[in-house]
């Protein structure tokens, strides 16, 4: 058994592996080792706070792809681990590795166990990539463990602002060196790469991951930080657990939606090449090209003869300019420019022989960001899930389906940031709303139609297959009740709905006077802000300076609502772990929205399951919660023929059994 010894402060200043002197340093790459030798030092990390990181490869092309697991030719080259005075490198599906396949079966099963071992704090740098190839490679349950860390979560928990903190630029932080330098390799060749330089290179990241973990735990610990931390690390396993359960793709709809997206934009862009004015310009200047700005600038400028297109900002042809102008050219180039983004950002990138979101399983694996926005909320690259078409074009949401035998079910939480804003201010009028399930959008709706007749008009014209009260529902809610929770001013609302300031400064006066919890809880955060220099979520997470006005409020309540959502998900995952049960792990997180797989032979069954974990889950785990908790189903066998399942409430369910 290998000794403990002191970690050395020599550590931070080495210049190579060499110069980490009284560390033993083990390097197995060619088999030139027993697996019992190995066995030793895995049996050595027991216990103990362990950093640990891989180095991959991949044949996939582009780089963006390159660095996930499921692409062709994907393998893990080598993994390295970092305790106390023990390092140790191993590689693994190196071409230099000559391993047998019994060995290597071995070696991969000592690393399984590794990840199970509860007892082992396991330390990676932005863990959530060694999470997902070590799930895909080992499978799910080798990353049930619950003692992982993550030292670039740590760096965002203690500052979210700007980008994603790298190791080397977070060592030369803490330890004025740059680790990278230490063992240069060329990161996009690993695999045509020396074993030996590899594993070296490797194992300097295990190194100073380790070292970096106590040097930020320390900070976390003096700011009371250290539970929000640990949250964080939790949501990173389920985030990396949906993406490796990924997004079922009808493919075949997906083809004929682009070939009928095709010939919509092919028939524009003739319309467009014979129109009057085009054929002018063509004349004066050649080829025209509806999605160049510059083009379009020419052509208003030169031909169509209007000086619209000449802003404060200096020359532009954005909408707003093209509206103005009213020509139908304008309405043309504004269809191209519709539909162009439709086909390539919706449509283009899920055929099946796309290289963007498409991976060779036929299915998308959107990368899920833990540890980017400033308010906490999620959001996804490759697709970005969140901001899929929900209103506009949302028909391509038909591509998304159920696996054979499923339905795709939605859990909307309703009114989030509404109940939020309760939760914070304690706002006895807004509480007791919320508790009696009253329409607070509506009465202020009624009340602008009673003040200002014309709205209702305006309504009509404006949303001619509404109802003209609903529609000016929907207006004040989104023009009047939250801009007001959110700080707006009168003159913001006014111009934004469409209204007298004198009217708008009259009807928030009067909405003040209803709710002055609100206003007084506002005035809170801004108080605290100028004097401590950041505001904290509900669940206690921070947001630090600077912070422009009106967002001191929106973030706290948009990142607290995200927690809320976040946390049911969490708790669904863990449930799919212990129980094997992995149709509770949801594939898709929308801000306040969860969407599972479900087996249609259990469907009512497990729905009854889902809602009552998302009800009663913020009230078992948060003291803030103040107010009742209600969600809305959906259930279809695609992502756009939703048909409405039910409401449900927290005031529906007892806490006496079934928690996930």
């Amino acid at each position: 058994m290998v000794e403990e010894q002191a970690l050395l402060p020599n550590v931070i200043q080495a210049q190579s592996i060499d110069d980490v002197e009284g560390h033993e340093i083990y390097f197995f790459g060619r088999r030139d080792f027993e697996v019992t030798d190995l066995r030793t030092y895995f049996e050595f990390f027991r216990g103990k706070v362990v950093g640990f990181d891989i180095e991959t490869n991949s044949d996939e092309g582009p780089q963006f792809r390159q660095v996930r697991p499921y692409g062709e030719g994907s393998r893990i080259l080598s993994i390295s681990f970092s305790c106390d005075d023990v390092h140790v490198a191993v590689g693994l599906d190196h071409p230099e590795c000559k391993w047998s396949p019994h060995e290597r079966d071995e070696v991969y099963s000592l690393i399984k166990k590794f990840l199970q071992d509860d007892s082992i704090q396991k330390v990676a740098h932005n863990l959530s990539f060694e999470l997902e190839w070590l799930g895909y490679f080992l499978g799910a349950e080798a990353i049930c463990s619950t003692s992982w860390h993550d030292t670039a979560a740590m760096a965002y928990v203690l500052d979210p602002r700007g980008e994603r903190r790298s190791l080397d630029s977070l060592c030369k932080e803490y330890f004025a060196l740059q680790v990278k330098s230490l063992e240069p390799v060329d990161v996009t060749n690993l695999i045509n790469t020396p074993i030996l330089k590899v594993l070296r290179y490797n194992l300097v990241d295990s190194i100073f991951t380790r070292k970096l973990f106590d040097e930020q735990k320390q900070k976390l610990d003096k700011q009371g930080l250290w539970n929000v931390y640990l949250e964080q690390v939790r949501r990173i396993k389920t985030l990396v657990r949906s993406q490796l359960k990924g997004l079922v793709i009808d493919h075949e709809h997906t083809r004929k939606l682009y070939d009928e997206v095709r010939s919509k934009l092919n028939h524009i862009e003739h319309k467009i090449q014979v129109d009057a004015y085009v054929l002018q310009f063509r004349r004066r200047f050649g080829v025209f090209n509806p999605a160049s700005s510059k083009d379009v600038i020419r052509l208003l400028k030169h031909i169509i003869k209007t000086e619209a297109c000449i802003t404060d900002k200096g020359e532009s042809a954005d909408e707003s300019v093209l509206r103005t102008v009213g020509e139908p050219i304008c309405d043309l180039i504004l269809e191209h420019r519709s539909t162009s983004k439709l086909l390539s950002t919706y449509i283009e990138p899920f055929l099946k022989e796309s290289k963007s979101n498409v991976w060779p399983d036929g299915k998308a694996h959107p990368s899920y960001n833990a540890c980017v926005t400033i308010t906490r909320r999620l959001s996804a690259d490759r697709p970005s899930i969140q901001n899929q078409a929900k209103r506009k074009h949302a028909f391509v949401r038909r591509q998304y389906v159920a696996p054979p035998g499923h339905s795709i079910v939605s859990v909307d939480y309703g009114q989030i940031e509404a109940r939020v804003i309760a939760m914070a201010s304690r706002d006895h009028t807004l509480t007791r709303y919320l508790w009696e399930n009253y329409d607070i959008h509506r009465a202020w709706a009624e009340r602008f139609a009673s003040a200002h007749s014309k709205l209702v008009n305006r309504m009509k014209r404006q949303f001619p297959d509404k109802d003209p009260m609903s529609a000016l529902r929907q207006e004040t809610k989104n023009k009047f009740v939250f801009p007001a929770f959110y700080g707006s001013t009168v003159s913001g609302i006014a111009k934004n709905f469409g209204l007298p300031e004198r009217l708008v400064e009259e009807q928030l006066n009067a909405f003040w006077e209803m709710f002055p919890g609100v206003k007084s809880w506002q005035q809170s955060l801004f108080n605290h802000y100028y004097e401590h220099g950041y505001v904290s979520l509900l669940t206690g997470f921070r947001i630090y300076a600077p912070i422009e006005r009106n967002k001191l409020i929106n973030y706290p309540i948009q990142g607290s609502a995200s927690d809320i959502v976040v946390n049911a998900m969490n708790r669904l995952s863990e449930h799919a772990e212990r129980t094997g049960e992995d149709k509770f792990q949801a594939p898709i997180e929308i801000h306040d929205d969860l969407t599972f797989y479900i087996p249609e032979e259990t469907l009512d069954e497990d729905i009854s399951f889902i809602v009552k974990e998302c009800c009663l889950s913020p009230i078992r785990d948060f003291d803030f919660v103040s107010v009742p908790i209600t969600v809305e189903v959906s259930v279809g066998k695609n992502w756009y023929e939703m048909k409405e399942y039910g409401e449900f409430s927290s005031t529906q369910f007892s806490d006496d059994e079934g928690a996930a």
